[in-house]
């Protein structure tokens, strides 16, 4: 945890010894109307925003840690898996370069199409559709009560890929 803190912490240093430079800089001027003067303000304001923002990106941080080192039993086993977001899931990652490959030949490939494209590459569906008896893409998709999630779940992995027009 404290390899994951340690860049936050020494941008907030850095940001709290900036503020409290341009803070002495502010009480020397003795004319507050001069164009320096409400220039540094601005810059003393840019500052105190960034490090809102680094701190706010500091708590993110260490609440993800503290999510993820709990153990499995504790979160559930579905919610360990999910923690692991995006690209950083192998099984989300190699999902998505066959979608991408699809998508390279021009025209946009059939949710039919793409479950068989992934189920030729052997690509596993996510877990809690195997706990409900789901072994391939083709036999979630030819379920009328898990078509919609597999057309989801394409969709939001192609809009993961494509950039938005």
């Amino acid at each position: 945890m404290s390899a994951l803190r340690q860049p936050y912490d020494d941008k907030i240093v850095h940001l709290k010894t900036k503020i409290e430079e341009l803070e002495r800089r502010l009480g020397r001027w003795q004319d507050t109307s001069m164009p320096a003067y409400r220039r540094t303000i601005e810059v003393k304001q840019r500052y105190e925003m960034e490090l809102e923002k680094v701190l706010r990106l500091q708590e993110s941080a260490s609440q993800l840690t503290a999510m993820n080192s709990a153990s499995p039993a504790v979160l559930g086993a579905n919610a360990a898996r999910r923690n692991i977001r995006g690209d950083r899931d192998p099984e989300v990652s190699a999902r998505r370069t066959e979608l991408r490959n699809m998508l390279r030949g021009g025209h946009p490939p059939y949710a039919k199409d793409v479950c068989k494209r992934w189920d030729s590459a052997r690509l596993r569906v996510p877990e809690n559709w195997q706990e409900k008896g789901f072994k391939t893409w083709q036999e979630a998709y030819s379920d009328p009560r898990m078509k919609p999630n597999v057309k989801k779940l394409i969709s939001t992995d192609k809009s993961r890929i494509q950039p938005r027009r």
